[in-house]
């Protein structure tokens, strides 16, 4: 690969997950970077193309285990923002 944060890494970067069949997705978290994320069975990816050249790449990996809906509620109550206005 080029030079790793190059704008020419993130091209062969994008092109190779296209030639593997990879779906993706891109964000601009920060006014200086460029993310791609990518799902795989059992993980998440997220590849940081920092402006300084730097690229960050955390995984996420699942741990198989298949909840039930009941877990929403976990997910409102451990992030919800607190909102005294209705739905």
């Amino acid at each position: 690969m080029n030079d790793p944060g190059t704008i020419e890494a993130l091209i062969t970067f994008l092109r190779k997950l296209k030639q593997a069949g990879i779906y993706y997705s891109l964000a601009d978290p920060t006014p200086s970077a460029i993310m791609v994320t990518l799902a795989v069975p059992g993980e998440r990816w997220e590849v940081e193309f920092q402006e300084d050249g730097t690229v960050d790449v955390e995984v996420f990996i699942s741990t198989g285990t298949i909840d039930g809906i009941e877990r929403i509620d976990e997910l409102y109550a451990r992030y919800a923002e607190e909102d005294d206005s209705e739905v």
